[in-house]
C-alpha cells in the first residue's frame, strides 16, 4: 500500500517535468521564429555599380543585421557587379544580386 502514493506522486512529477520542458521547447521556438520573421522583413536601398562582390556584402551588412561568413576558394567574390534596388525585401534584392553575371 505504501508503494501507491510514491507512484502518484512520481507521475505527477514526471508530467510537471514534460510540460515544463515542452512549454520551454515552445517558448523558443517561437521566439526564434519571431526573429526570423522579423530579418525576412528587412527593406534595404543599394545602388552600387562597378563594385566588388565583397563590397556589396560589406554594404548589406552596414545597413542590416545580417554578418556574412564566406570562403573566397568557393566563389570569386572579387568580381565586379553592379546592383540597385530600392526600398526591397532581403528575398526580392538577394534572388536580384545572385542573378548578376
Amino acid at each position: 500500500m505504501k508503494n501507491k502514493p510514491e507512484l502518484a506522486i512520481n507521475t505527477t512529477v514526471s508530467s510537471l517535468e514534460f510540460k515544463m520542458r515542452l512549454s520551454f521547447i515552445l517558448f523558443f521556438a517561437f521566439i526564434f521564429s519571431a526573429v526570423a520573421n522579423s530579418f525576412s522583413q528587412t527593406e534595404i536601398t543599394l545602388e552600387l555599380k562597378n563594385v566588388r562582390v565583397i563590397d556589396v556584402l560589406d554594404e548589406i551588412e552596414v545597413f542590416t543585421d545580417y554578418k556574412f561568413i564566406y570562403n573566397t576558394k568557393i566563389y570569386d567574390f572579387e568580381k565586379f557587379v553592379t546592383i540597385n534596388v530600392y526600398e526591397e525585401k532581403y528575398r526580392t534584392y538577394w534572388t536580384k544580386f545572385l542573378k548578376v553575371k
